[in-house]
């Protein structure tokens, strides 16, 4: 099948090449501060046990360029699904339904009693087929506890949060530390790696080893999270926000096929 039409999906197209422009600066905005090390670590002996605590380098906070160009980015992708919709009523035949209408958006919803009571207005004049691509990428196809978790529902929380206020950030531990081991306290080799993700605070215990007899230096690897998204708390906002630019081109991508966008009615 030849490709749908570029005047249908200019627009949407555009918007998802600006979310990759956000995208980019965010990104070079949290390298620049993360790259800065923001915590190093203290090692105290405790007994038999070596405790590991993160102390803050006293660099400020991250900042606040980070949350805003993050809200730029998903702005720019939950505006691109709008645009689909309107998009998909056009090339249906059915502009009259989108003169002066304020509902048509793309409908996101956890449950399938919402989307029933409420989706119908929002994609009012959109293809039986692609009705069918919009009910089968809802988030409440997921197994329960994990509809929250879904890259649409993460999309649409953030964005309506953004609107209200700045979404707060903290400091993430990714990786924990990579750390190195002497055992001679002159020649260095490196020795661990510490999963998992912790919040890093100045004096906070983040990790123990039961080994008083080696010699250990540590740094930490962290990351800028929002506290809380949806359903979980501390989510680095730059794997999600790539992850929602991802999903979203994933959503999109079926639609350019249906047959309303290369045969559309007049």
């Amino acid at each position: 099948m030849t490709s749908a039409s570029p005047d249908f999906f200019r627009g949407i197209d555009a918007k998802l090449g600006r979310a990759l422009v956000h995208f980019d600066h965010l990104w070079r905005a949290a390298k620049a501060f993360t790259d800065c090390e923001p915590f190093s670590v203290r090692i105290d002996k405790d007994g038999d046990v070596l405790r590991f605590f993160a102390v803050d380098r006293k660099l400020g906070p991250p900042p606040q360029s980070i949350v805003l160009i993050a809200g730029e980015a998903v702005y720019q992708l939950r505006s691109s699904l709008d645009h689909l919709i309107y998009q998909l009523v056009l090339a249906n035949g059915h502009a009259a339904l989108l003169e002066g209408s304020r509902t048509h958006q793309f409908p996101i919803f956890e449950t399938p009693a919402g989307y029933e009571s409420r989706a119908a207005r929002r994609i009012a004049g959109v293809s039986d087929a692609a009705q069918s691509l919009i009910e089968a990428v809802q988030p409440y196809h997921r197994e329960q506890g994990s509809i929250r978790r879904d890259p649409l529902w993460l999309l649409q929380d953030l964005n309506n949060t953004d609107k209200h206020k700045v979404l707060p950030l903290t400091i993430l531990a990714i990786g924990i530390m990579y750390g190195q081991d002497s055992a001679d306290g002159d020649s260095w080799d490196d020795s661990f790696t510490v999963q998992g993700n912790r919040t890093l605070e100045d004096n906070r215990e983040i990790f123990r080893l039961q080994d008083p007899k080696r010699q250990l230096r540590a740094r930490i690897s962290s990351e800028i999270a929002f506290r809380e998204v949806g359903s979980s708390q501390n989510e680095a906002v730059i794997p999600l926000i790539n992850r929602l630019i991802v999903h979203v081109n994933e959503v999109i991508g079926p639609f350019r096929e249906l047959p309303e966008f290369h045969n559309p009615t007049a």
